[in-house]
């Protein structure tokens, strides 16, 4: 978590997100961003289907089990949201090229 939020910290601070995801500039290299959220959501579900359920810390469908999942469920739906506003700028009717090639 630590290492996730050091890395929003360096792009914020460079601009990345004013111009590669909210901006018109386009770089394949912003498809990236989608990975960590993911594996969050992924992470998420493990720790609590198998950190915490299966351990017996929280009962399946508990309030504790739902907050969990929720924050799962709401990292998977945020970086839906990020891959289809990518695909419209990336594919979309627009004159832009790429500015930054894909490495």
């Amino acid at each position: 978590m630590v290492f996730l939020l050091l890395g929003l910290l360096v792009l914020r601070r460079q601009g990345y997100f004013t111009d590669f995801v909210f901006g018109s500039k386009t770089s394949s290299g912003s498809y990236a961003l989608v990975c960590p959220g993911v594996a969050l959501s992924v992470m998420l579900q493990f720790f609590a289907n198998k950190g915490l359920v299966a351990s017996g810390i929280v009962d399946k469908y508990s309030v504790a089990y739902w907050a969990v999942t929720a924050i799962a469920l709401i990292a998977q739906g945020l970086m839906i949201a990020l891959e289809l506003r990518l695909n419209r700028q990336h594919f979309g009717k627009t004159d832009a090229t790429a500015v930054v090639p894909a490495e």
